[in-house]
């Protein structure tokens, strides 16, 4: 997306916060070392970095297609990029997800791999070395988004997602308060635990011999889990429960759409169903629960196993959707944008893409995902995790405040009513579900 006119003045007040700008590559994924801030063991970390061709001085379509050029903090037509995690599974290393070099060149996000302390993280009952010292894997997340936030001026610690597989999706789940929205593959029961509303989008395979879709626990009926998992939690938890979890009024809030006579809307908010939006007979069916605060999705996976073979990369088949679940999120979130999906047509042997995914700017707004306001010239940056539709921007108050001074009373009243009228109407608006335009056609598994 092009910017129109000047809009350097964007980055006045954000300029001073970008530093080694020449240190820093697009299009290749550099080691960075983190010492992290209140800790008390292992606390040098590494995590890689990845910036796609758009920050870099060429912008994108800069020589090869801006690939591997110096970063340049001059990125006046950017905006605010998503940052995505992609954290690997126990025994694993960063090369795991590095094919998410690709899907952030596309989607334009900036991309973090953090790098576990012998190969594990700590994602409260999973797993390795890291559970074992109890390693705070959660402030290791929470201080790379800190140093980056306050490093580039392309990057906002309100904007931030995560994937995570097995070990992985165990402590993006674990951290879930610090993203806007997660996607945790194989590995889900931990406590819940978010101040607000929170996007997910779980994927799990039936057939998970490693961490079982019925739940990992201690007790004997239960089919055993690996890496230790039986041994920490009493009661097991299968994906299903764990995401009507999710969806309860205390979390995401979804709502039912079925009513009856009886029921109170207490009733109803209380028993949402989810609703089939992906429907691949033998290869995967995906759920959505109606009228969330946030999306909430769960897709279950036919003969996928723990996703681990050959490779992560070659048997995860939805890691396109996954990027597209996180775009659609930042383009539409604070109502800036509508997002477009790419739209693949064709086969597995001749697949052709008919439409590139892109977020197109409300006539207010301006930036790759639609994060600043042309009338304020500046972030968009709410602290609230979900659809802020209910938002009244700081310019449009000021400018209701000086119509009021002008015109008197009587407009006063007409827009006191207009105000309640509409915040009562946008408070009252719901997500409708993971919409199934919103994603590409599944390839054949």
């Amino acid at each position: 997306n092009s910017v129109p006119g000047d809009t350097r003045h964007l980055w006045t007040r954000r300029r001073a916060r970008d530093g080694n700008s020449g240190s820093y590559k697009c299009g290749e994924a550099t080691k960075r070392q983190l010492t992290m801030v209140n800790c008390t063991k292992d606390c040098e970390r590494n995590y890689f970095l990845y910036l796609p061709s758009v920050v870099c001085s060429g912008g994108a379509g800069a020589g090869a297609g801006g690939i591997d050029t110096d970063y340049n903090n001059d990125t006046t037509q950017v905006g605010t990029l998503p940052l995505v995690f992609a954290v690997h599974c126990l025994g694993c290393t960063p090369a795991t997800m590095m094919h998410w070099t690709d899907v952030a060149e596309t989607y334009n996000f900036v991309l973090a791999i953090p790098e576990g302390l012998k190969n594990s993280f700590n994602g409260q009952h999973c797993c390795g070395y890291a559970l074992e010292q109890e390693l705070d894997d959660v402030g290791f997340l929470q201080n790379i988004i800190h140093e980056l936030d306050q490093e580039f001026s392309f990057l906002s610690s309100n904007l931030a997602y995560a994937m995570g597989w097995s070990n992985g999706g165990y402590l993006v789940s674990f951290a879930a308060r610090l993203f806007q929205a997660i996607a945790p593959i194989s590995g889900y029961q931990v406590d819940i635990n978010v101040e607000q509303p929170t996007a997910v989008f779980l994927h799990h395979a039936r057939d998970d011999h490693n961490v079982r879709i019925a739940g990992c626990c201690t007790n004997s009926s239960m089919a055993r889990c690996c890496c230790r998992l039986s041994t920490f939690i009493d009661t097991c938890t299968s994906a299903e429960n764990k995401m009507n979890e999710w969806s309860s009024p205390q979390i995401n809030g979804c709502e039912s759409t079925i009513s009856s006579n009886n029921s109170t809307p207490e009733q109803e908010r209380q028993h949402a169903t989810p609703e089939i939006t992906i429907d691949k007979p033998g290869s995967v069916t995906c759920y959505t629960y109606p009228n969330c605060k946030a999306n909430t999705t769960y897709c279950i996976h036919e003969h996928k196993g723990h996703f681990n073979q050959p490779s992560f990369q070659a048997a995860f088949p939805m890691t396109t959707e996954i990027a597209d679940f996180f775009a659609r999120h930042a383009c539409q979130s604070n109502g800036g944008g509508i997002w477009s999906p790419k739209v693949i047509v064709g086969d597995d042997e001749e697949p052709s893409v008919s439409q590139t995914a892109s977020c197109s700017c409300q006539e207010s707004r301006q930036g790759i995902y639609c994060r600043f306001s042309a009338i304020e010239n500046n972030e968009i940056d709410y602290n609230d995790k979900q659809s802020l539709h209910a938002t009244v921007s700081a310019a449009e108050q000021d400018e209701t405040e000086s119509a009021l001074v002008i015109v008197g009373l009587p407009v006063l009243m007409i827009a006191i009513g207009m105000v309640v009228y509409y915040s009562f109407f946008l408070r009252r608006q719901r997500y409708k579900g993971f919409d199934k335009v919103s994603t590409v056609e599944l390839r054949r598994m």
